[in-house]
């Protein structure tokens, strides 16, 4: 069944929202195998692929998650699309050179997938056989945790591996950055304190001083006081000597 299709376009929501919701709440989710029929680089023939996300993309670019190497001339960096509608999944045409086949036919925009059918990337391209399980292995669920764990990093993140990389590249360097520079406010801390330090000890020294000061003023007055009483004895001796003789 064809439909006009609304520009195509990757999504984070289609891959690593859709990825985290089939890893941690899969519930009674549906995926798709596909079944390579071919041998390459990246897959091997009979290899059966299955799919959890919304969302891939199939080519030659390292972010496909199905992807084929360079010997494929055939099959464009972003040669075509497999996305999520409703309770089914569509083929969606993405080279602008490179022709997608359906069970033999050119799909030019868009193709709604049926289990069995055989997707070929170009004439004499590589093949595969797009198959949905049914029965107990219809639903995600039914795989593995440890699986859907290694599926989400390659179909989820795959398209983002570069932008992850960056980002935590970008983490690492505002981690130092952040850390050189609480290291030289703890410098400054430290500095300061000891600085505080300091000006307490020499405010205690100022005040010890300023004590003495006035103990040194306080006996020098006393020193005073005790020399002007000897000047007074010493005259009154001197009359008194004066009168007896007299």
């Amino acid at each position: 069944m064809a439909q006009k299709t609304q520009s195509y376009r990757r999504t984070i929501g289609g891959s690593i929202g859709a990825g985290m919701g089939s890893v941690f709440s899969p519930g009674k989710k549906t995926y798709y195998i596909l079944e390579h029929l071919i041998s390459s680089r990246y897959h091997k023939a009979g290899e059966s692929q299955e799919i959890i996300v919304d969302q891939i993309e199939i080519g030659r670019d390292s972010r496909c998650q199905v992807r084929y190497d360079e010997n494929f001339k055939t099959v464009s960096r972003h040669h075509a699309a497999i996305v999520r509608d409703g309770d089914g999944w569509k083929l969606i045409q993405i080279s602008k050179t490179n022709t997608t086949l359906l069970n033999g036919h050119s799909v030019k925009t868009e193709w709604y997938l049926q289990s069995g059918d055989e997707i070929q990337m170009a004439i004499n391209g590589p093949k595969m056989r797009f198959i949905v399980p049914t029965g107990k292995k219809a639903t995600i669920g039914s795989i593995g945790l440890t699986r859907r764990l290694s599926l989400f990093r390659q179909q989820a993140l795959r398209p983002y591996k570069n932008a992850i990389m960056s980002l935590a590249a970008c983490l690492v360097v505002a981690l130092g950055v952040g850390g050189y520079v609480i290291y030289q406010q703890g410098k400054e801390i430290i500095t300061q304190n000891e600085l505080i330090v300091r000006l307490d000890s020499i405010d205690k020294l100022k005040n010890e001083l300023m004590r003495k000061e006035s103990e040194i003023s306080y006996l020098n007055s006393k020193i005073n006081s005790l020399s002007n009483e000897n000047i007074i004895l010493s005259k009154k001796n001197s009359q008194l000597s004066q009168e007896y003789f007299d």
